[in-house]
């Protein structure tokens, strides 16, 4: 236990305030993620993904070279084959981040009022006596716009008579569905994306197919009424229940809007006040990924031999002589980044401009040396190199 305990209290010394900001960053990168697997529903592409990660980074831990060389290419193009393949899902989710961005407003969704929940109830209720149709949708913090197609625009006073009007028989709009947002009717007659995962629903028919696919792409809330049976059923996160009556379905808007009811738009507000598990997993995830890809166990010594290179002599001139060729260059860095660490990024460079003929010290120093940020340089051996420079005769 002690033996445990100093090697946590030794792994603790070693992190940099830099390492908590890069968990922080690559956590809100995987929650951004996650939002969007738990609003498209793409849940099994999620598991596919973090599958073939958690093997790569075991055959990267444990140095298996086949598995690793197989999964390298197939994770980098995978990402561009699920661009593609949910093109359309990607575009509504960064449409929403970034109108939601734009839209950075003290701002609060309604909740459902006394008398629109009494006219829906009411409404719903002489619907499955009478066996009207009926679909009726909330929608969360999601955008639909996208989603939906048809419909006119309404933006009314809810009413039953008027929910009742809509889905009669003669009416135009009687097959699609009605959307209530903020207490005012605002499109009816909609056409709503069908379900995909449609198992389990066999002996529903076109209009719960509907009200349960709009719920697999987004956090909507559907009531169905079933024109046949005369039976109440809701759709949410892509799941549909049946309910015994009209009474019920006041708690369960009011339990959805409450869970939209928010003082930012859409996105940020999802990101920043709801889904702490999703946080924690996203935190827990991230500081996982750092441990075994990005912690440097230390910091390690190194000395490289690189070679000298010269640069902008006039072409009247040529180097005769440099003494010496080659400098020994001393960094430190990680112990991971300087275990795949390539040498030749390393660069000795002396600038030669309007330099005459003649023999010549040079120093080398920080400034003559080209090498990536994240080394230091502790020194360099010789720290002076001796150039001798004639004309050039073939130039005459």
């Amino acid at each position: 236990m002690a033996d445990f305990y100093n090697y946590f209290l030794h792994t603790f010394s070693l992190i940099e305030p830099k390492d908590f900001l890069d968990v922080l960053i690559v956590a809100g990168l995987i929650y951004v993620v996650m939002i969007f697997v738990r609003q498209t529903r793409t849940y099994f592409v999620f598991y596919a993904l973090a599958l073939l990660a958690g093997i790569y980074l075991l055959s990267t831990r444990f140095d298996l070279g086949l598995t690793r060389q197989i999964l390298q290419p197939f994770l980098t193009f995978s990402f561009f084959l699920l661009a593609i393949i949910f093109q359309r899902d990607l575009r509504r989710f960064f449409d929403w981040f970034f109108l939601s961005g734009r839209q950075l407003v003290w701002e609060r969704k309604k909740a459902l009022s006394h008398e629109v929940s009494v006219s829906v109830t009411k409404a719903i209720g002489i619907m499955v006596q009478k066996k009207i149709g009926a679909l009726i949708v909330f929608p969360g913090d999601f955008p639909i716009d996208s989603l939906i197609e048809g419909g006119w625009g309404l933006d009314g006073r809810i009413s039953s008579t008027l929910l009742l009007s809509i889905f009669d028989h003669n009416s135009p709009g009687h097959d699609g569905a009605v959307i209530i947002e903020n207490n005012r009717l605002r499109r009816f007659g909609v056409h709503l994306p069908l379900a995909e995962n449609y198992q389990g629903f066999h002996q529903a028919g076109t209009r719960h197919r509907a009200g349960v696919g709009i719920t697999e792409r987004s956090d909507a809330l559907v009531i169905i009424v079933s024109e046949e049976r005369g039976e109440i059923s809701v759709a949410e996160a892509g799941q549909m229940r049946k309910i015994a009556s009209s009474d019920e379905l006041t708690p369960i808007i009011a339990d959805h809007l409450k869970d939209s009811l928010h003082l930012t738009t859409g996105f940020w507000h999802t990101f920043i006040t709801r889904n702490t598990w999703m946080k924690l997993a996203a935190v827990v995830l991230a500081s996982f990924f750092w441990f075994i890809l990005a912690f440097s166990g230390g910091t390690v010594t190194q000395t490289i031999v690189v070679p000298i290179e010269t640069r902008l002599l006039d072409n009247n001139l040529q180097v005769e002589q440099m003494v010496p060729q080659n400098v020994q260059v001393t960094v430190t860095g990680s112990d991971r980044d300087l275990r795949n660490f390539d040498s030749s990024q390393i660069k000795a460079i002396i600038d030669l401009t309007k330099i005459g003929a003649g023999g010549q010290e040079f120093p080398v120093t920080k400034d003559n040396l080209s090498y990536l940020s994240y080394l230091n340089l502790v020194k360099v051996t010789p720290a002076t190199v001796k150039i001798t420079i004639s004309k050039n005769v073939e130039s005459n």
